[in-house]
């Protein structure tokens, strides 16, 4: 069924209201403006191929991590790490520090409303080499006490995630308290 046929037999609502920016919502004009040089001019190229759309694509990545370097006062462009997505930088974190200290296994803490993305390597690492995964609970607005989170941590703790801001309920977690 077309979109505008549903128009017709639900009619136009008087205002847009979106709550579905969790899994997409709409690019401010400023960021695509800002993005078009490097979708057709410059940056297009596969950044390991020796040829001149791929020099420019390796530079754009290389200023890019230079940027965050310094954005996030990190000393050297070799610890930034730029992968393709939120769920393929949370596995290679999760499941690379489980693969690093996979011989004296362990325990990973997470946050009982925590992303998919991070439930799941930790519980591949619990399946693959043994780990003990602990849900800290929250209370009924998402947050996560701190001496609630201090309490599940101890000297077998290899990995804590805790969500900064939650992906479905908005809970903005106070890290600098």
């Amino acid at each position: 069924m077309s979109v505008e046929r549903l128009l017709r037999i639900h009619g136009k609502p008087p205002r847009e209201v979106y709550f579905d920016h969790e899994n997409s919502g709409w690019v401010p004009p400023e960021v695509v403006k800002a993005m078009i040089p490097y979708y057709n001019i410059k940056g297009y190229g596969h950044p390991a191929i020796t040829h001149k759309p791929g020099w420019e694509a390796y530079e754009v990545i290389y200023k890019t991590k230079e940027l965050v370097a310094r954005t996030i006062g990190v000393g050297s462009t070799d610890e930034i790490v730029i992968t393709h997505s939120g769920t393929e930088a949370n596995n290679l974190a999760i499941l690379g520090t489980a693969l690093a200290n996979r011989k004296r296994s362990g325990k990973i803490v997470v946050s009982a409303i925590e992303h998919l993305s991070v439930i799941f390597p930790a519980e591949q690492a619990e399946k693959l080499w043994g780990f003990k995964v602990v849900r800290v609970p929250v209370d009924e607005e998402g947050f996560v006490d701190p001496d609630i989170l201090a309490a599940y941590i101890d000297k077998d703790t290899i990995l804590v995630s805790i969500q900064m801001v939650n992906h479905e309920i908005g809970t903005i977690q106070p890290i600098k308290d």
